[in-house]
């Protein structure tokens, strides 16, 4: 008999687990395949490694302009960085696996099923606890008309496995995931191209950010095309085709590979939720304020209920869950001050509020903006090109902030630490900061409010 039983290992399950080690809980901790769950074997972790070897080669392209002269042959080599990339999964997976088994969490390798409340089955035998935690992540959404095959026609896990470098590939969806890959491989010399369903791409960033990534990934030769209905991709002979329509016109894109990143599915079809009663909505699991499931004593959390899809909302659900448990009072989660990013060349953060929004709901606000530019640091560093705009309240206080240009998800921090404190903007701008240095944009954003 556990105080909890928690189903996936991923940044949701361990930071509950962790956390309810501190308060002296028993846990079970039950994991099916890898521990650590996808953003550290299939995500985050892995697709940031592939990233900063792509960012490397580039900068070695551009040594020259940085006063370096590099003789010989300049070949990137995707084998060698997938390699790297699993090296760095298995490092950190070997330090999360640790770090719970030094808390005192006992890891069970095996598929849960809750069969009541109180009780799971795992293998051949049945676990009980007074309340039990759904932690299970998502899994790659894969439409009908994209015929994956994981071998030419790819979810992101196939992505960060292939060997050798595309010729040409089509990215179906141009979230985070699918503009990641678009310039990891751009990068890399493949020829790329994004197809959106919605307006933009980044359909969820503020719209004049989206306009800068959209510029900068045409700069690399990404062809970006929006409003684009894809009707059917297939393998045919040697080649990828993919069909869609734009204005009510079909198009044909032929590529050696298509990879299909349009979004992602809650994963618990083998949890019998079905069974005990839990409600489902839209896909995911219902859950009240304190992460409680309709049915009492089970809790969900992570990417199984319709909160932001990000390993760190997972981490603060988690830790927020077990509060619930211990008696705190529940209190809604304030999702407008987690900050998100995008990280490709330049990079991109944001949190809160876009303009868009801010129309949409009729809520005044001024637009703060300062160009890296401006900043020396910027300038020294050959990253100019950039933006941050950090959206204020008649009263100065933050509604949303926008960022892109280099190290924007490090920047983002002091604008979260200032939002989340429901500071002033004059805060920022009165603080000293470090001349130079980037965080020089955010203070000069903060400093436009004086003089409007």
């Amino acid at each position: 008999m556990y105080d909890i039983i928690i189903i996936g290992s991923g940044p949701a399950g361990q930071a509950a687990a962790l956390k309810a080690r501190k308060h002296n809980l028993t846990v079970a901790l039950i994991e099916r395949s890898d521990i650590g769950g996808t953003c550290l074997n299939w995500g985050c972790i892995p697709t940031k490694a592939l990233l900063r070897s792509a960012q490397q080669y580039q900068s070695c392209l551009s040594a020259k302009r940085m006063g370096v002269e590099i003789q010989g042959e300049i070949k990137p080599s995707l084998e060698a960085m997938v390699k790297r990339s699993r090296q760095v999964v298995d490092l950190l997976s070997r330090g999360v696996k640790l770090s719970l088994e030094k808390a005192g969490v006992e890891l069970i390798l095996g598929e849960g099923r809750i069969l009541s409340q109180g009780k799971v089955q795992v293998n051949d035998s049945v676990l009980e606890a007074k309340d039990i935690i759904i932690a299970t992540g998502s899994h790659s959404k894969v439409f009908p008309s994209i015929e994956v095959d994981h071998k030419r026609i790819l979810t992101a896990k196939d992505a960060l496995q292939l060997e050798n470098i595309p010729q040409s590939i089509t990215i179906i969806g141009s979230g985070a995931i699918g503009t990641e890959f678009a310039f990891l491989y751009a990068s890399l010399g493949s020829k790329v191209t994004i197809l959106e369903f919605l307006p933009q791409i980044l359909p969820s960033l503020d719209g004049e950010i989206a306009q800068m990534a959209d510029r900068a990934l045409k700069k690399m030769r990404i062809k970006t095309v929006t409003g684009a209905r894809v009707e059917s991709s297939k393998c045919e002979e040697q080649k990828c085709v993919t069909r869609y329509i734009v204005n009510e016109t079909e198009d044909v894109i032929e590529s050696e590979y298509v990879l299909s990143a349009t979004g992602i599915e809650a994963e618990y079809s083998s949890l019998g939720l079905e069974n005990i009663g839990i409600t489902i909505e839209r896909g995911r699991i219902s859950v009240d304020d304190g992460f409680e499931t309709s049915c009492s004593h089970i809790y969900a959390i992570g990417d199984t209920i319709a909160s932001m899809a990000l390993a760190h909302v997972a981490t603060l659900e988690g830790e927020k869950a077990i509060d619930s448990i211990l008696g705190v009072e529940k209190k809604p989660t304030d999702y407008t001050l987690v900050p998100a990013a995008v990280f490709i060349s330049p990079e991109i953060a944001s949190v809160g509020y876009t303009e868009e929004q801010l129309k949409s709901k009729n809520i005044e606000y001024s637009a703060l903006k300062w160009q890296y530019a401006n900043c020396g640091k910027a300038a020294a560093m050959g990253e100019r090109d950039g933006l941050v705009k950090i959206l204020v309240s008649n009263d100065g206080k933050i509604l949303g902030a926008h960022i892109i240009g280099a190290e924007a998800s490090n920047l983002m921090a002091e604008v979260v630490l200032a939002k989340s404190q429901n500071l002033s903007v004059d805060k920022i701008a009165q603080s000293v900061h470090i001349h130079p240095s980037l965080s020089e944009i955010v203070q000069g954003a903060c400093l436009q409010l004086k003089f409007r």
